[in-house]
This record gives C-alpha cells, sequence and structure tokens, in this order.
C-alpha cells in the first residue's frame, strides 16, 4: 500500500508526461485498492484467531481501529493543507504531501510485523489447496450472508466519511476545511465507540448488535440527512457524529462475525470476498449513486433513501444469521 501511495506523490503531471499522467494515476489507486483488500480481512482474521474466546469482537475490532486512525490522518491532513495553503498551492504541489507521507507509515508496519507471532491454534488443518473452489462448494449461503451484512457497512461508510464531505461543499455550501473537520471529529466517533461496542458484543452476541444496527440506520438515515442539510455548524455536526455511532453498533460485530462464521482453511479467502467485493460494487459506486439519486430527484437529501434502502437489506439478512459469538472457532 505504501509504495503505490508515495509513486502518487510524485508523478508527473499531465504537462509532462500527456495522458500517461491519468493512466499512471488509475493503475497506482488500482494497486492501493489491490493492497487495502488483502490488508484488512486479513489483520482482523489474524487478530481473532489470537484473542480469547470471549473477546474476538474486541480484538477484531482494532483492525478497523488503525484503518480509522488511518483515515483520520489523512482527513487531518487534508484539513490541515486545505487551510494553511491557497488553492493555487494546493492545486500545483500541496495535494502531493499527504501521499508523500504515506511511506513513513508503511515503514512502520514493515518493522511491526517482523516480530509478529504465527497462529497459535496447534490442531488448524492445513490450509486448502482451492479454497475458491471449496468456498463456493461448501459455505455458498455464509457468503451470501457476509455479502448482505456488508453491503450497508460499506454504502454508509463511503456515503458517510467520503461522499459526505463533497456533499457538505455541493450542497450545503460549506467551505472545504469546515467539511474535513466535521468528518475529522465523526471519525473520532467511530475510534471510540467501535471498541466499546464491540466488547458488548462479546457479551450479548454479533446478531443483536447486527439487527440493532441497521435497524437504527433505517429509522434515523433520512432525519439525520435532513439535520445536516443545514448551513449550520453544529446540527451538521450532530448529524455526522450520530451517524458515526449508529454505524459503530453495526461494525463491531462485523470482523467477529465472520471469522466465527468461516472454518480456518479458508477463513482468510472467505472473508476477503464477503468483504471486499460488497465494498467494490455498493461501496464504490455509492458516491456516484448518490450524486445520480440528487440529480433526478432535484433534492439533495435523497441520498438518505439510498442509505435506508441498503440498511434494510442487511437488516433483513441480519435477523436470519446465526448467533456465532461465543463459540469455538471453526476448524
Amino acid at each position: 500500500m505504501a509504495i503505490p501511495t508515495f509513486i502518487i506523490g510524485i508523478l508527473p503531471n499531465h504537462s509532462q508526461i500527456g495522458y500517461w499522467a491519468a493512466i499512471l494515476m488509475v493503475v497506482m489507486r488500482m494497486l492501493q485498492g489491490l493492497s487495502v483488500g488483502g490488508e484488512y480481512t486479513g489483520s482482523f482474521v489474524y487478530l481473532i484467531e489470537q484473542a480469547p474466546q470471549n473477546k474476538r469482537a474486541f480484538y477484531g475490532s482494532f483492525s478497523g481501529v488503525g484503518a480509522t486512525l488511518g483515515i483520520l490522518l489523512g482527513s487531518g491532513i487534508g484539513a490541515y493543507i486545505t487551510s494553511v495553503l491557497t488553492e493555487s498551492q494546493l492545486e500545483n504541489w500541496g495535494w502531493r504531501i499527504p501521499f508523500l507521507l504515506g511511506i513513513s507509515i508503511g515503514i512502520l508496519g514493515f518493522i511491526i510485523r517482523r516480530g509478529l507471532p504465527e497462529n497459535p491454534i496447534s490442531d488448524t488443518p492445513k490450509k486448502s489447496k482451492t479454497p475458491l473452489k471449496e468456498l463456493f462448494q461448501s459455505q455458498r449461503k455464509q457468503i451470501f450472508q457476509g455479502f448482505g451484512l456488508n453491503i450497508m457497512s460499506a454504502v454508509c461508510f463511503y456515503l458517510i466519511f467520503v461522499y459526505m464531505t463533497t456533499w457538505l461543499v455541493n450542497q450545503v455550501h460549506e467551505t472545504e476545511s469546515v467539511a474535513l473537520d466535521i468528518n475529522s471529529i465523526s471519525l473520532v466517533i467511530i475510534l471510540i465507540c467501535a471498541p466499546l461496542f464491540a466488547l458488548l458484543s462479546d457479551k450479548i452476541g454479533r446478531k443483536p448488535m447486527l439487527i440493532i444496527g441497521s435497524l437504527l440506520m433505517v429509522i434515523f438515515a433520512y432525519p439525520l440527512v435532513g439535520l445536516m442539510d443545514h448551513d449550520n455548524f453544529t446540527y451538521i455536526l450532530i448529524g455526522q457524529c450520530l451517524f458515526a455511532l449508529i454505524l459503530s453498533i453495526y461494525i463491531s460485530a462485523i470482523p467477529a462475525f465472520l471469522a466465527e462464521l468461516f472454518p480456518s482453511k479458508i477463513r482468510a479467502s472467505a472473508t476477503s470476498i464477503s468483504y471486499n467485493i460488497p465494498y467494490a460494487i455498493f461501496g464504490g459506486t455509492a458516491p456516484m449513486v448518490s450524486v445520480w439519486l440528487i440529480s433526478v430527484t432535484d433534492n439533495p437529501e435523497a441520498i438518505a433513501y439510498y442509505l435506508m434502502a441498503v440498511s434494510l437489506l442487511s437488516f433483513i439478512v441480519a435477523l436470519g444469521v446465526t448467533e456465532t459469538g461465543g463459540k469455538a472457532l471453526k476448524n
């Protein structure tokens, strides 16, 4: 992840190499995405397999904490840069700074991982030689359950913490720096609340957290978007923070549920597919769908309809899953 991020920071621009600048930018972004796809799910599977049985959700939540810290760092740097540089400086060279700093995180991650212990589970069978084939032969129901649950988290995360800053600038007419400040504050809410809700999940199970989180999003998505559709910093901040709180409830149980859902020999592949495909298809396209909804309805609050629809779908899936918390990991 760090290498393509750093390369983006030193890419020549269009005036220097023409259309190759755009091609190389897209290639580097794709490499970033492919890296993240294996990184996040692999990290929470590792943490959960290392965790005590009664603290799997709590341990697994720290993979999300790390990801959120990274996003918060990026958002914070973005907010700082936009506040201290002129628009001309930002367009000419300032945008490169966060990408160049990415190499330092990569070096730190490499140093930490060199000393990580292997999986302590001694009776884990050998990895499947054909995990994808075995996965779709014996775990189709579980894959669709993971897929259905992650649709909500993907769309909500991309809309609330990626597209919402653009929405605040274009629809509510806030400045970029204010929009990024609000985004950074709401990310802190997830940073604090997700591990706390994960502890609760370790006590009451995964299913209640999934049901409660998705139902709350169905009920409150439209009122919260309406609250944010005001030229008032306090209203916007409250709306964004409440979105973060609700999403924290839901995502606190997702890593542990996915890891507990699949047997160990295909666990990494299964969690990656059931997590990354919804994020690529539904999360990656969420901003585009939101722009389209606003366009056809001429209503800036129409993004709430999409949030409600995907949350209702995941709520229905959550009602049908079998509780996995408290049980031994499948071998």
